[in-house]
């Protein structure tokens, strides 16, 4: 059964795509967090943390886009390049901005019927 669906492959998998771009993975992350730590660093000002936030946002969905785009250049055995998963990451922004959105609604009117 070579066509058996395991959680084994999915992990081995996972760790190939990141053992293989490790570059590209430790850029990505250093741009994850570069907004929350600019953050930190900043002092008390409700209009800086504002923009922080905002920008963390952004940054966050754009972040999905390049890795999204990136593992899939990955297993269609193509080259992985940072400005490249981020111009198509910037290019599909707005799409990103809605898919993200529908999910955390879903995602909120699940927990409601839960409590519900």
């Amino acid at each position: 059964m070579e066509n058996e669906f395991t959680i084994g492959q999915v992990f081995s998998k996972s760790f190939d795509v990141f053992a293989k771009n490790f570059p590209f993975m430790l850029m990505i992350a250093f741009f994850a967090v570069l907004p929350a730590t600019l953050i930190q660093l900043t002092p008390d000002s409700p209009l800086l943390t504002f923009v922080g936030l905002i920008t963390y946002l952004l940054m966050y969905f754009v972040i999905q886009g390049i890795v999204v785009y990136g593992v899939f250049q990955h297993l269609t055995n193509r080259t992985v390049a940072f400005s490249e998963s981020l111009s198509i990451a910037l290019g599909r922004l707005f799409p990103l901005l809605l898919v993200s959105f529908a999910a955390g609604m879903l995602t909120v009117f699940g927990y409601l019927l839960l409590v519900i």
